[in-house]
């Protein structure tokens, strides 16, 4: 089965912002590139495709229990440039 993008978006977002969704109640289908996308590994049509999500993000997705820590270890795992990404900005 294939994929569509903007579901994978919709996934993550329920998921890793508005944690209102767990990783596991996601079609298995689509969990892989649910996770490729937090992980900024998605590629779509051969572009990658940037998520947006710090680490802190999917961080406070295993606080929230939307994700698991075998998930998010899986997520880590799978760019290994994740610990040098720019941390969450803060409003002063």
């Amino acid at each position: 089965m294939t994929t569509i993008f903007s579901i994978v978006k919709q996934y993550s977002k329920a998921i890793f912002l508005d944690q209102t969704r767990q990783l596991s109640t996601a079609p298995a289908s689509y969990q892989p590139d649910v996770k490729a996308y937090a992980a900024g590994t998605l590629e779509v049509g051969g572009a990658l495709q940037p998520s947006g999500l710090y680490v802190e993000t999917i961080d406070d997705a295993l606080l929230a229990g939307t994700i698991t820590l075998d998930q998010h270890a899986e997520i880590l795992n799978l760019n290994p440039d994740m610990p040098r990404r720019p941390q969450a900005q803060t409003a002063e």
